[in-house]
């Protein structure tokens, strides 16, 4: 089982290690696309966060 964990684990941080400097590769190409992206994908998490606030407040009269 231990031997399961540490592959795991060694996996993860090799991944992040690719994956990050993969990103810096990327930004430095394309700096305004990938900010545009980030922006639109911050604004999108946003919106389908207040959806879900206000669906559970229009249903909480319900449960109680």
């Amino acid at each position: 089982m231990m031997i399961g964990v540490r592959l795991t684990l060694s996996v993860v941080a090799l991944l992040a290690v690719v994956f990050r400097d993969r990103i810096a590769y990327l930004m430095r190409i394309w700096p305004r696309p990938l900010g545009s992206v980030s922006c639109a994908t911050g604004g999108i998490a946003g919106l389908v966060l207040v959806a879900v606030a206000a669906l559970e407040i229009a249903n909480w009269p319900a449960s109680t």
